[in-house]
């Protein structure tokens, strides 16, 4: 009777610790959800992503657009347009189109279709193309998940 006792309660223990743990999984998953239009940044960080984006070390160009995007800084939108020109057909240009996209305002959404209609690159076209359909459509696709 007393062995049963054990293992009754050793049963009840490791349901409760599993019960715990999924708790605190729950918890923690839930708290890293948050919506991203709810950030603010401040001036100084705006204007390092502005200069980071304009930057001659690729890296940290890289780096710049690709958040400046994921966060939606509208502040960034004519620093992305000055720079498209100056890049070459690639990642990177993919990457600065990708931001203009999910920055979405009237500057970056003339630039995609100026895009489509005047870009030497055919794959650039086609890639700006989609992203306006996606858009049009109202596809549920949450661009911002995909990283490069």
């Amino acid at each position: 009777m007393a062995t049963t006792n054990n293992v009754s309660r050793k049963g009840s223990t490791v349901l409760l610790l599993a019960v715990l743990v999924l708790f605190a999984m729950s918890s923690i998953l839930n708290s890293q959800t948050h919506i991203i239009e709810e950030i603010e940044f401040s001036d100084c960080a705006i204007k390092s992503i502005l200069h980071g984006i304009k930057s001659e070390n690729e890296g940290v160009k890289r780096g710049c657009i690709y958040f400046a995007g994921k966060y939606k800084i509208k502040e960034a939108s004519e620093s992305l347009v000055e720079e498209l020109p100056s890049l070459e057909d690639g990642e990177l240009c993919s990457m600065l189109v990708w931001s203009l996209y999910q920055i979405g305002n009237e500057s970056c959404c003339k630039e995609l279709q100026n895009i489509v209609k005047n870009h030497d690159s055919e794959e650039l076209k086609n890639f700006c193309s989609n992203l306006s359909k996606i858009k049009e459509y109202g596809l549920a696709i949450d661009l911002a998940k995909n990283d490069y």
